[in-house]
């Protein structure tokens, strides 16, 4: 949410649980997609091609990870933290079966974005 800048008017009859369910599906559907498509895919591939080492391309992926998620030094050290287990996997992924590497990554940043959410809508 933080790197799309994405906020929802306050409209008459708009209501919080309409923004709520908004904000879940960007977050469970497009934010995981969009970065991992940015931060896995294309940055680890861009990376390998540079260094020519796996563990240093899925760090450098991860710091760009953690970069994308700016709002305190806090989120991104989190960020980039969950950028080496995201980048593991897609790695890990992408050595067993080409085909669903990005598709397995998604799945695990989508869950671990739910589980986040659902915290936050919790306790907000």
């Amino acid at each position: 949410m933080y790197f799309f800048n994405v906020d929802l008017p306050d409209y008459a009859g708009y209501s919080k649980y309409n923004k709520d369910v908004l904000y879940l599906l960007f977050k469970i559907l497009l934010a995981p997609i969009l970065e991992t498509l940015l931060s896995q895919k294309l940055s680890y591939e861009l990376f390998l091609f540079i260094t020519k080492k796996s563990q240093a391309s899925i760090f450098l992926s991860s710091m760009l990870f953690g970069l994308m998620h700016y709002s305190s030094v806090h989120h991104m050290f989190i960020a980039f933290i969950f950028g080496l287990i995201l980048g593991n996997c897609y790695v890990i992924s992408l050595n067993k079966n080409n085909k669903t590497a990005f598709w397995n990554t998604c799945a695990v940043h989508s869950l671990w974005n739910l589980f986040s959410s659902c915290i936050i809508l919790l306790f907000n």
